[in-house]
């Protein structure tokens, strides 16, 4: 069977999560010199987890409207803009 774009993307999910839970443990570990990147790493691990699940989300609104979301269902649907009400980031709007 084909593994479709957002299979892909949840695998990579899996990946950077599983990174992300091992770089942690070793973060909480005591402090020894030379560690000082392990944080700079967790926070780019992070910064490419919440891009994958844009990306997840985007291909999912390909295929349910067969479009991508636009740019201002991205900004009206992030957490940089509130509103009165708030929007679910995870429909295609």
């Amino acid at each position: 069977m084909t593994k479709t774009h957002v299979d892909q993307l949840l695998e990579a999910r899996e990946r950077a999560v599983a990174d992300r839970r091992a770089l942690a443990a070793e973060i909480a570990k005591p402090y020894e010199r030379g560690r000082e990147q392990l944080h700079q790493r967790f926070v780019e691990l992070q910064a490419a987890i919440d891009a994958i699940d844009r990306a997840i989300t985007d291909e999912r609104c390909i295929v349910e409207k067969g479009k991508p979301m636009s740019l201002g269902q991205r900004f009206l649907g992030s957490n940089h803009i509130r509103l009165h009400r708030p929007v679910c980031r995870t429909t295609c709007g």
